[in-house]
């Protein structure tokens, strides 16, 4: 009669103690993983020591309007000239443009370089001086069609017997997209696009084919949420790496080039997904008459206001954002052309050997190359300083909270 009485008190009485315990937990839990994510290994930090300040980025500014960074203050970099026809894919673009420019730059003339993309260029500086006497041929390289019809277009005829180079760096960029469901905008040019590259290429008689990668082929998914009893220690900043959310920092190689390709989940989205596949056909496509390879920029291009790494702030005078303590290396449009055509001289060189001598060209040739800017690493919280510190028009950054984020995108997706 008396447990009868008690036991529906008791109970209630271990739920209104459960309840408050796991919330406590839960909550607690949420707070030290927004604590990490906010955090930066101690391990990077080593990498990128120094921030940049106000005043550096004010004498670095002035110094440039002294002295502005054109293809003629950097000419001593550029590989030397080739005796060649040049087809650039993208050539509208980023990496494509300045290829373009240091091409000329080096004394090859308009007529042996063709522009195809999809686009017209729009950059003042493709729309000037010998730069607008680049023959341009609009194609979609999705299409097999208009692929084979822009490279089989007749060339000048003082260029026509040269060997034909392409430069193919033509791609749909959206970095954000994971979802197997939209898979295909990147696919159609990035996996697509390049197998019609690569074969019209061969139809026309090219012997130097190079790709324009991406160095975020080699990440992994973070895997954000960590074991509880993994991760609780005094501070963040003196937690050992296993603390840290897997793959929260890596290192951007082409190691990943010499295993097998990983499963379509194994990449952070469905850009780096296509780039890889698309990679990987320019390098199988090596042959002793071929010669392929591929640059891998790590990780964010920029050098254009365009573009999608600095421009995409830039235009924005409220910017929402969680990185700016994250750590990456970063490549100008002009570091990845230059590393374009020294891959090109590398691969024309004689001292690879003759058609017949595979074997001395193979360490160069079929296989990817990642190249970044020259200095350290910088956080993304430099790149706001110096977008805050040196624009005419007005800019800030406002901090968004990850943890928030992590959770709505569960909702979202």
């Amino acid at each position: 009669m008396i447990q009868g009485v008690l036991q529906p008190a008791t109970e209630a009485s271990y739920l209104w103690v459960a309840v408050p315990v796991w919330a406590v937990l839960i909550i607690t839990y949420l707070v030290r993983l927004h604590a990490l994510l906010l955090s930066t290994p101690d391990e990077i930090t080593k990498s990128s020591p120094k921030r940049w300040t106000k005043d550096e980025l004010r004498k670095a500014y002035q110094e440039r309007e002294k002295n502005p960074i054109t293809t003629a203050s950097y000419a001593d970099r550029i590989p030397p000239k080739l005796d060649r026809r040049y087809i650039v894919t993208g050539g509208s673009g980023l990496v494509g443009g300045y290829i373009v420019l240091q091409l000329l730059e080096r004394g090859q003339p308009p007529e042996s370089i063709r522009i195809v993309d999809y686009r017209r260029p729009s950059r003042s500086d493709l729309l000037e001086g010998v730069a607008a006497k680049v023959d341009f041929v609009q194609a979609d390289v999705s299409s097999t069609k208009a692929t084979d019809k822009a490279f089989s277009k007749p060339w000048h005829p003082t260029v026509t017997p040269l060997p034909l180079t392409v430069f193919h760096t033509a791609a749909v960029i959206v970095p954000s997209d994971r979802s197997k469901l939209v898979y295909g905008v990147c696919e159609a040019v990035n996996v697509r696009g390049t197998q019609n590259v690569v074969d019209a290429s061969r139809r026309a008689d090219a012997d130097i084919l190079i790709s324009t990668s991406s160095g975020s082929i080699s990440i992994r998914p973070v895997e954000l949420w960590v074991a509880p009893w993994r991760f609780f220690s005094f501070s963040p900043r003196s937690a050992i790496s296993s603390h840290w959310p897997r793959h929260f920092w890596q290192i951007l190689d082409e190691a990943d080039f010499f295993l097998p390709p990983r499963k379509h989940e194994e990449y952070y989205a469905n850009y780096p997904a296509s780039k890889a596949a698309g990679e990987r056909i320019v390098c199988a496509a090596k042959t002793e008459s071929f010669r392929t390879g591929s640059i891998r920029p790590a990780n964010g291009v920029y050098g254009n206001p365009t573009d999608n790494t600095v421009g995409g702030a830039l235009a924005k005078s409220v910017f929402p954002t969680w990185i700016s303590h994250i750590v990456n290396s970063f490549a100008h449009g002009i570091n990845v052309a230059i590393a374009h055509l020294n891959l090109e001289a590398v691969l024309a060189s004689p001292s690879l050997g003759s058609a017949s001598d595979n074997q001395r060209m193979t360490p160069q040739a079929g296989r990817p190359f990642v190249v970044t800017d020259p200095n350290a690493p910088i956080t993304y919280g430099d790149l706001y300083l110096a977008i805050e510190t040196l624009a005419v028009t007005p800019f800030r950054t406002v901090p968004v909270q990850p943890i928030i984020l992590l959770i709505m995108s569960y909702l979202i997706e």
